[in-house]
């Protein structure tokens, strides 16, 4: 009888275990790191679920700081249903960040606790530093600051009335009699325009963000010539001082790559920004590319620097500034490449761009590559923006060429327009072997002294 009464409550427990383990909202990964993120832009951390109960349940309102958003679906989630929740962090400050999301279902009392944290050594232009409000529709109502500014004469540093201040996809807005203007303006990076008659046109890039500090505008009479770069007298070298023997030594040193030769080859400053989205996987894409770039790094000299972002839903730096010669670090970091998720370009454009200025080699090619199969979209994906930016950076010294997949003829328009805008080339990929050689051959045709 003992071991009957043993058998049932030992029945019982192994029962009332299994329903407790199988039921409810079972989240993957609890802690989500997004590491050291050197331009912040609001990206999300994405959480996977799956509903393991037997029954229906509903994600209920979440518990978080002022500084977070959640998303998650509102409606009835089937038994065996997966989705994902979003979780948004808004701050104005850089630094060291952890934040607790406490996450509640339909099928139990207690909460789940999410984890998210990381490192902002930046912000970007277009960052959201607080939470934003919602129009009728659910949409996210534009931020906006307001910017001030001055247009002055650049010779006498007279203020100039009734000159025109523009920012791309604004109104005109004209200064007073004191030179000034002062304007509310959408969060965001913007390429400035800035006229008086008499005067030569000025185009500033400006990111409007918090506590802006005041813009100027020095505008050159039309009856000033500007300084020319070729007008610094040349540099004389005194041929009687030169040592030919030195010469002659370092003339026999052989090239580190005799097929990439620095005699004629420029020191490189490239920066990848990768599309890892989830169509990337199909068609052997993102196998196509690693090919490609593996073939590039075995080319890439000491004197070469490579940087890689990746985006999809959300971007992510994975390599920088690792000089050429340093193949144990690049190859592996090229194999690990996986495609997932959705296609938000736009939003790795500008960290790209950050990343080839801050490692910018004077002289050199410095040269950002996009990769995609497809159209830019998500938010903030306007792609007049994103030519702004091209223009902008390309005007900095920096050229842009995009590697297109696909044969989306609207995705095929876009892209080329985006290499020219850029100062670069248009690549066609094709799956396979034929695209071994496409990376390195861009590369070289930038470089060539």
């Amino acid at each position: 009888m003992r071991k009957c009464w043993a058998l049932l409550i030992a029945l019982f427990l192994v029962q009332n275990l299994y329903q407790q383990g199988f039921r409810g909202l079972q989240i993957t990964e609890l802690s989500y790191n997004f590491g050291t993120v050197k331009v912040w832009d609001n990206p999300p951390a994405v959480f996977t679920f799956e509903n393991t109960s037997f029954d229906p349940l509903y994600i209920l309102a979440p518990k978080t700081s002022r500084n977070i958003i959640v998303e998650y679906p509102r409606n009835r989630i089937e038994s065996g249903e997966k989705g994902e929740i979003r979780v948004y962090f808004y701050t104005e400050k850089t630094g060291n960040f952890a934040e607790e999301v406490l996450l509640y279902s339909s099928a139990t009392n207690d909460p789940i606790k999410l984890n998210v944290k990381g490192q902002i050594k930046a912000m970007a232009d277009n960052a959201l530093t607080q939470c934003p409000e919602f129009d009728s529709n659910g949409k996210i109502k534009q931020q906006e600051y307001t910017i001030e500014g001055i247009v002055v004469d650049k010779i006498t540093k007279q203020p100039l009335s009734n000159a025109v201040v523009r920012f791309a996809g604004t109104e005109s807005i004209y200064t007073n009699g004191r030179g000034e203007f002062k304007q509310k303006i959408p969060v965001g990076l913007y390429i400035s325009l800035a006229k008086a008659d008499g005067y030569r046109d000025l185009n500033l890039m400006v990111g409007v963000k918090k506590d802006m500090e005041k813009i100027v505008y020095e505008l050159l009479p039309l009856d000033v010539q500007p300084i020319e770069h070729d007008t610094i007298p040349p540099l004389v070298i005194d041929t009687a001082t030169v040592d030919t023997n030195i010469l002659a030594i370092v003339d026999t040193i052989p090239d580190e790559n005799p097929n990439f030769s620095n005699s004629i080859y420029k020191a490189n400053n490239i920066v990848f920004l990768i599309d890892v989205s989830g169509s990337m996987k199909q068609q052997g894409k993102i196998d196509s590319l690693k090919t490609a770039m593996l073939y590039m790094a075995q080319e890439l000299r000491s004197i070469d620097r490579i940087s890689v972002i990746t985006f999809a839903t959300s971007t992510k730096e994975v390599l920088t500034n690792v000089p050429g010669d340093q193949k144990e670090i690049i190859m592996p970091t090229i194999n690990d490449l996986q495609a997932k998720g959705t296609t938000n370009g736009v939003l790795g454009l500008e960290m790209a761009f950050a990343e080839a200025i801050d490692q910018y080699i004077e002289g050199g090619n410095n040269q950002v590559i996009v990769v995609t199969d497809g159209m830019f979209n998500g938010t903030n994906s306007d792609p007049r923006k994103a030519t702004d930016l091209i223009k902008a950076y390309n005007d900095r010294g920096i050229i842009l060429s995009v590697v297109g997949f696909g044969g989306d003829q609207q995705a095929i328009q876009q892209m080329t327009k985006m290499a020219d805008t850029g100062k670069g080339s248009f690549i066609p990929f094709e799956s396979g072997e034929l695209a071994r050689p496409k990376l390195i051959e861009e590369i070289k045709t930038r470089s060539r002294r």
